[in-house]
């Protein structure tokens, strides 16, 4: 699986280099520059969306420290839904300027804007100090998301119908964040209140 994994991750830096290339060809920098800033780029909005989710983090870690399961649950489920909303309006705002931008051939594009807009998610998943967390879910959703609604786009179908499976993916991340909220991630967040009492 790791080798499989290394394999990809190869040729979508293969693909991404060459489409690159081809956008500096065309005399279009924009794009080479996200690119080669694309993790700080990502680290930034990222940020921003964690600091537009604070009114609900806050209340969430309020309630879990409590031990107010049922609010808890709300302002988890909410979280989750709101932050995947936003991280797929991202990734889909990537995909949509990397196709749209004259340059590479659409399916080079559309590898680029994968690994554009995947990069901040690998970086938050190898932050995560929990190795229970799913993370990377997120990094999943993301880089298949937009491998995925790039390729229907690739292949003329509508943008709305085309973003089906990103959403989908995203819906998925939020689904098992929520779970192992409620399974370990409010447990942990009580005891650790408790113990710093």
């Amino acid at each position: 699986m790791e080798k499989l994994a290394m394999l990809i991750g190869v040729a979508l830096l293969g693909c991404a280099l060459v489409a690159v290339g081809l956008y500096a060809w065309n005399g279009h920098w924009l794009p080479v520059l996200l690119t080669i800033s694309a993790a700080f780029v990502g680290k930034m909005a990222l940020g921003f969306v964690e600091l537009l989710l604070t009114p609900i983090s806050l209340p969430l870690m309020h309630f879990a420290k409590r031990g107010n399961t049922p609010l808890s649950f709300i302002f988890a489920t909410l979280l989750a839904v709101v932050g995947r909303t936003l991280f797929a309006a991202y990734c889909a705002a990537v995909l949509l300027y990397f196709v749209r931008t004259p340059g590479p051939p659409t399916w080079l594009a559309v590898a680029l804007a994968a690994a554009v807009a995947s990069a901040p998610f690998h970086w938050a998943a190898n932050r995560s100090t929990d190795e229970s967390h799913p993370a990377h879910m997120d990094l999943i959703a993301a880089l298949l998301g937009v491998a995925i609604s790039g390729a229907l786009l690739a292949f003329g179908v509508q943008e709305l119908i085309a973003f089906i499976p990103l959403a989908v993916l995203f819906s998925i991340s939020a689904i098992v964040l929520v779970y192992w909220w409620m399974t370990r991630g409010a447990s942990l967040a009580r005891l650790n209140h408790l113990l710093n009492q």
